[in-house]
């Protein structure tokens, strides 16, 4: 018999709740920040609130070659997500239940499945262009990013989450803690695997695949990747914060090590420009290299 434990159960239903609330917000700090480098006034931290609210107002067309697929594949990919964050303990309550490392990569597979289906059902070019450069990228990405969670559940001999929190304070943690920001970066869909607000047919990969869609069902796409960078930033200071005995001193470093990150990133895409495709392959084998040598050392030792 299976047994329910409440603490468990409300620990989910907040951080899924924080998630969802401070998710557009994160990409609103984002947008900001490059602005300012930019010289820019910029919009809003709370313009993604209203572009959401926008978009949910409006009424929804999709292709008519698209199949039933269309409309469910942005509920399937945010339920992923939405899956993603109760399965990650970010919030750091270590109560021993099992979050499990690979249920947390496979809900990230099928959200990236749904999208680049989403993208080819409608039979526009751009959007089986978009597809394809998503499965091209995911191909070098995801490897990276499991080498990276493989040498993290090595060094804890564990393939549970709750495992790995504050884990990454040594010489191996430093070389995964930089490729595991890459891929945080490229997971994001952001500069300079992709660029988020461009409509430009050479650089497009994300809006290409929803590039068909529109109002509720592109709200929905929106918040799910909005959703998706804030658990993999989350997911990044959860690991690589210290480990502090203090909970309420633990969630407050961990709350700068967040701000901390999203300025990096904003500050990152104001100073790179978006990679050519071709250059990708070296780009994510260079940062497969880190985590080979993470594993390495963690057997040396």
């Amino acid at each position: 018999m299976v047994s329910i434990n409440p603490s468990l159960i409300l620990v989910s239903i907040i951080q899924v709740i924080i998630a969802l609330v401070f998710s557009p917000l994160v990409s609103g700090i984002i947008r900001k920040i490059k602005s300012y480098f930019q010289s820019r006034k910029g919009a809003s931290v709370f313009q993604p609130y209203r572009d959401l609210l926008k978009f949910f107002k409006k009424e929804s067309t999709i292709s008519e070659n698209s199949s039933i697929i269309s409309i469910f594949a942005p509920f399937i990919v945010f339920a992923s997500y939405l899956s993603a964050c109760v399965l990650f303990p970010f919030l750091g309550f270590k109560n021993g239940s099992g979050y499990d490392l690979i249920t947390f990569i496979y809900c990230f597979g099928v959200a990236r499945f749904f999208i680049a289906l989403a993208g080819m059902e409608s039979g526009s070019s751009f959007g089986g262009m978009g597809s394809s450069r998503e499965m091209m990228i995911s191909a070098l990405s995801e490897p990276v990013f499991s080498i990276v969670l493989f040498a993290l559940s090595l060094s804890v001999l564990s393939y549970n989450l709750n495992s790995m929190l504050s884990s990454g304070w040594s010489i191996p943690g430093i070389l995964l803690s930089i490729s595991m920001f890459i891929i945080v970066i490229a997971e994001s869909s952001r500069l300079p695997v992709d660029n988020p607000d461009t409509h430009l047919e050479l650089s497009m990969v994300h809006e290409g695949m929803i590039l068909e869609y529109s109002g509720p069902l592109l709200g929905i796409f929106h918040y799910a990747s909005m959703l998706k960078q804030f658990i993999l930033i989350a997911l990044f200071v959860s690991i690589f914060s210290p480990n502090i005995e203090n909970f309420v001193l633990a969630i407050f470093i961990k709350f700068l090590l967040f701000l901390l990150t999203v300025f990096l990133i904003a500050f990152i895409e104001s100073i790179v420009p978006k990679m050519r495709l071709f250059k990708l392959p070296g780009f994510f084998f260079a940062t497969g290299i880190l985590g080979v040598l993470a594993i390495l050392i963690y057997f040396i030792k």
